[in-house]
């Protein structure tokens, strides 16, 4: 919520060591019944937990940080024994429907740390018993939930739409969304392209996970400014790939994309094409969905094959002699193009 909507207490739970920001209209104590009330017996509070600005060691805020921030996914994670109660219009303030709230950078909604917070049994705090309204919220929520372990993109689409304090926050606050089991330390003042490429460093060096990486490389369509993926600012402000048509390939591509050293070792184990001729994708026909065309290669003894070919994007892609990489997934049709020569 709003600063200006907030005051700062002292309190014993965190021997006073730093000042809590809470609603200027409630107490911690009013906090304390509503969630016994809710059924709580222990209650993890971010803001009582997490060191703050200001306090008599002012001095450790940004080194506790580091790594206080990051983890702080880890709560979430596990919401199959954790409830999280979720207060969508302040902390303690009651349930509002409020356009004016919904808009604001301040709703739970729209802020970037509160994606991790999704769980798929949330009980919503502030119930003011309106039927209509709770199930209004409920719903918003529920069409939320497939983002935990979710397509790469669909994470990002939605971080797209949120905001923060630090640009670094929307990167940092994915690192538990995408099952990454390392995190990096976080640094609010480090420059988002190197806060990203070190999210995917390690996103991408934890097996199972580094689909993500190959769907970066395979799905999107643009060039990046790292040879594996798009840079920050593109998956920031461009229009994002849609949601596969079957996630099955995600199995085969983390076979493929094998991940030694994702800086310098990084490699593609799969089916390639040096040299095909890419036709008929050059306009980007922006009232479609698909692209259709053709590309045409020739074998080794000199046989000139057509095939048709489907780009599920509106990026142009000019005519010209392309190096195709391919998954075990060709056999069904489903092909990837990099790298125009």
């Amino acid at each position: 919520m709003d600063e200006v909507d907030c005051k700062d207490i002292l309190t014993p739970i965190n021997r006073r060591k730093w000042p809590v920001p809470i609603p200027k209209d409630t107490s911690l104590d009013l906090i304390h019944i509503e969630m016994l009330n809710l059924g709580a017996e222990y209650v993890w509070l971010d803001v009582l937990c997490l060191r703050q600005k200001g306090g008599i060691r002012e001095d450790l805020h940004e080194e506790e940080w580091k790594v206080d921030v990051p983890t702080i996914g880890s709560v979430y994670d596990k919401t199959n024994l954790n409830k999280v109660v979720c207060y969508l219009s302040g902390l303690s303030w009651p349930l509002s429907s409020n356009a004016d709230d919904l808009e604001s950078d301040w709703c739970w909604f729209k802020h970037a740390w509160t994606l991790q917070e999704i769980s798929m049994n949330p009980i919503i705090g502030g119930d003011t018993g309106d039927e209509a309204l709770w199930v209004k919220f409920k719903e918003k929520l529920s069409s939320l939930q497939d983002i935990r372990d979710g397509h790469v993109y669909d994470v990002l689409s939605e971080m797209q739409k949120r905001v923060s304090t630090y640009p670094v926050d929307k990167i940092a606050g994915m690192a538990y969304i995408m099952g990454s089991m390392s995190i990096p330390a976080y640094y609010r003042k480090q420059p988002e392209d190197d806060t990203w490429i070190a999210l995917m460093d390690v996103v991408a060096s934890c097996g199972q996970q580094s689909w993500h990486l190959a769907d970066l490389l395979f799905l999107h369509p643009k060039p990046g400014t790292k040879s594996w993926q798009p840079s920050w600012k593109q998956v920031m402000t461009e229009k994002l790939p849609p949601r596969l048509r079957s996630l099955d390939t995600h199995s085969n591509w983390t076979l493929q994309l094998l991940i030694c050293n994702v800086r310098t070792d990084t490699f593609n184990h799969g089916y390639i094409i040096e040299s095909a001729l890419v036709q008929g994708l050059s306009d980007g026909d922006s009232q479609e969905q698909e692209q259709h065309g053709k590309f045409v290669v020739k074998d080794d003894a000199g046989t000139v094959h057509t095939f048709k070919i489907v780009a599920y994007h509106q990026c142009p892609i000019p005519d010209g002699s392309y190096t195709l990489l391919g998954t075990e997934s060709w056999d069904s049709g489903d092909e990837a193009g990099n790298g125009h020569s």
